[in-house]
């Protein structure tokens, strides 16, 4: 529905409202290496399970009309690849996200003025992203430049637009009292 995966909005909705509730109980400063660890590890266990899974299951061949093969069936449906994709995404999502929260509260905690306001824009951001993100992939997929190169451009221009439209955006009167 309007190229939104609805798929993904329990899960974005869960980690907005834990996001919310962490903050108002300051879990983030009480977060300790004896929470994070287990979940990380166990989210790095199932990233090399991933391409492990996708071998199994057969996602490198060419799917025939009689079925089997191919990457249909991690999409949904009754299959065991489903399963193993709905269950694969959260225990990344909440591993990796921990990991980060911990590493950036312990090793980068410096604020400048530009990230103070960036900081600011941040939901913002998350808001705007995916026009960003898309319109330059639009923009850079018939370029014959090196995908890595095509990547690392998309990054730093997505990033930098997303950032700067947001904080004008935040600006706005109306805006500023919703984001």
């Amino acid at each position: 529905m309007f190229s939104f995966q609805l798929a993904y909005f329990p899960l974005y909705v869960c980690m907005f409202f834990l996001g919310i509730h962490a903050y108002r109980c300051a879990w983030l400063e009480q977060l300790g290496a004896e929470t994070v660890r287990p979940r990380f590890t166990a989210a790095l266990v199932f990233i090399v399970a991933m391409p492990l899974t996708l071998i199994l299951a057969g996602a490198g061949a060419q799917g025939s009309a009689g079925g089997g093969g191919g990457t249909d069936p991690f999409i949904g449906g009754p299959h065991w690849e489903a399963y193993a994709y709905a269950a694969w995404e959260p225990v990344v999502c909440v591993g990796v996200s921990l990991k980060l929260l911990m590493l950036f509260r312990d090793r980068v905690r410096r604020e400048t003025p530009l990230l103070a306001r960036a900081s600011k824009s941040a939901y913002t951001v998350y808001i705007t992203h995916p026009f960003f993100v898309v319109t330059g992939t639009w923009l850079l997929a018939s370029s014959p430049m090196a995908p890595l190169l095509k990547f690392a451009l998309l990054c730093a221009a997505a990033v930098l637009s997303c950032f700067v439209v947001s904080d004008l955006v935040r600006r706005a009167p109306l805006v500023r009292r919703v984001v």
